[in-house]
């Protein structure tokens, strides 16, 4: 059956303003009216949106939706989603997203105990050693192949300790919705026993990098995280200063040109996750409880709940 997301609203008067007294239980800002969430909010869902633009979610690491964006409903996978592939006929045991930077992929562990990931936007699966070929086929370059641009922030560098960390644009080979890798950008300096220096952008990875850029010289970050990128925007979150209490925030910057759309201050009682999306109208922040609306301004203008 499928899940509807709907905005937590005050049961007196709709209001969606509101304050959490503690965990489920709120007052709303326009009447005062105390209200809690009964048990049929679904919590702690992971989601991830994939480079087709398909999004995803996964419930207790064993329930798999897909997002019908249209109807803003949670949509059962078909019944031959993974069973159509013989690895994964004996059934699935548990599911996880693997990390973004690897591809838009679901770790996999069937009901026989085998591990696997499957690439949806390709559907393929790959056990670890041939996940490894594929990424390693990525370094080969190739006359006329097509390319996907992609973003990370550089690491502190310990050969350079005063280089700040960067908002780094580069382009790889596209990896057509299959396993993927990335680079790790750390300045180094690399002196070799016969006594030739090289100082380098790169810790590792160079290999896979068809071209790159900062994005946004002379800008600082602390403890920086990148939420969400595509080809217009690029939606990233990190400190305001170096000191550990200091506030978030939360940026969009336009492609290619580093222009900053908005900036959100968070407020430290909004935890916000690692993942984010856009969509025409502004962007949409996920927390542990919630998720966020906000305008291309910055301006948060709805909160919503997933429920049963």
């Amino acid at each position: 059956m499928p899940k509807e997301i709907k905005a937590i609203q005050c049961p007196k008067c709709g209001a969606t303003q509101k304050e959490e007294l503690r965990p489920e239980y709120f007052r709303c800002q326009n009447c005062d009216t105390e209200y809690f969430l009964d048990n049929e909010w679904l919590n702690n869902a992971a989601f991830r949106r994939f480079q087709n633009g398909d999004i995803y979610a996964i419930g207790n690491k064993s329930l798999l939706y897909k997002i019908d964006q249209i109807n803003t409903r949670l949509s059962d996978m078909p019944a031959d989603f993974f069973s159509r592939h013989g690895e994964l006929a004996a059934g699935i045991a548990q599911i996880e997203f693997i990390g973004s930077e690897w591809g838009d992929g679901l770790k996999l562990v069937t009901n026989g105990g085998k591990s696997r990931i499957f690439f949806p936007t390709a559907d393929k699966v790959f056990n670890e050693k041939r996940s490894y070929t594929a990424e390693k086929a990525l370094a080969i370059k190739e006359a006329g192949a097509k390319t996907r641009t992609y973003f990370l922030f550089s690491k502190l560098s310990d050969d350079f300790p005063d280089e700040p960390i960067k908002l780094m644009m580069y382009t790889q080979k596209d990896n057509k919705g299959g396993p993927n890798t990335r680079p790790f950008f750390q300045k180094k300096d690399y002196t070799f026993f016969y006594g030739k220096k090289v100082i380098s952008d790169f810790r590792q990875g160079a290999d896979y990098v068809i071209s790159y850029k900062d994005l946004t010289p002379g800008r600082s970050y602390y403890s920086p995280e990148i939420l969400y990128y595509d080809n217009q925007y690029v939606l990233i979150m990190f400190k305001a200063t170096a000191a550990a209490s200091s506030n978030t925030i939360i940026q969009c910057q336009s492609v290619p040109d580093g222009k900053i759309m908005f900036s959100l201050p968070v407020g430290k009682k909004k935890s916000i996750d690692h993942t984010a999306y856009y969509y025409k109208n502004g962007c949409v922040l996920e927390t542990y409880e919630a998720m966020y609306i906000t305008d291309m301004k910055g301006k948060i203008i709805k909160e919503f709940k997933i429920i049963n």
